[in-house]
């Protein structure tokens, strides 16, 4: 790799590590400052907007994180990671969609849909599948290259988790008279996003930090064999 390039890639990979960890401690300090308030249980994290600062700090996270996938974006494409251009379009839909998510906000829980509402739901819930899908896209890329390969299985681990959170955060909301384990039960919606949003901002780590340690690398040169010399008679 380029000697510029690759001090690029860094760059964009420590500063994807940086939004990213800014992200989470903000969202870790709204769960535990509100937490009197709204139940982390029940309640989704958008729906601490409707605490004292909650609609800053929830803003905060929220597109700190979507800026902080966009430059990891940047950095697979630099760093030319196999299969990172695709993957590097799948996480720009997730940002935007969590982007979008973070300037239209819900609408209170037991109130109607609002349209401001409906397009932070969906925004959102495109999001929360395609960063999974660019997961399982660069997991199947990586398995011929000995570099990335040891990633492999992380990311399909974790990109499956983040895909099953997703359908449990849906099954709390299905309308049953009865609920019945996390089919209908609300009760378990505010758990289930977190933990899918957990396996989401892990997926998003491990390759900001896989692609950093990439570039703090040496390269490896192949060894050239040794040419046959050509002996003369005289």
């Amino acid at each position: 790799m380029d000697p510029t390039l690759r001090l690029i890639t860094r760059l964009l990979a420590t500063s994807a590590l940086c939004w990213l960890a800014c992200a989470v401690l903000v969202a870790v300090f709204v769960d535990f400052v509100y937490f009197g308030q709204l139940d982390p249980f029940r309640s989704t994290f958008s729906e601490f907007i409707f605490t004292e600062q909650g609609a800053r700090l929830v803003g905060v996270s929220m597109l700190a994180t979507a800026f902080g996938s966009l430059v990891l974006g940047g950095a697979l494409i630099s760093a030319g990671v196999p299969g990172g251009r695709r993957a590097a379009w799948l996480i720009a839909v997730w940002a935007l969609g969590l982007g979008v998510a973070a300037v239209f906000p819900m609408e209170p829980v037991h109130e109607p849909l609002t349209p401001y509402g409906a397009v932070h739901r969906y925004a959102a819930l495109t999001g929360f599948i395609t960063l999974p899908l660019a997961g399982l896209l660069l997991a199947a890329r990586f398995r011929g290259h000995p570099q990335w390969s040891p990633l492999c299985r992380p990311l399909r681990v974790v990109s499956m988790l983040g895909l099953a959170g997703v359908l449990a955060f849906l099954a709390t909301f299905l309308p049953l008279d009865r609920p019945m384990w996390l089919l209908g039960e609300r009760g378990y919606s505010g758990a289930a996003e977190r933990l899918l949003l957990a396996a989401h901002v892990v997926l998003l780590l491990l390759l900001a930090w896989r692609v950093r340690r990439h570039t703090t690398q040496p390269e490896i040169t192949p060894k050239r064999e040794p040419g046959l010399v050509r002996v003369e008679r005289c």
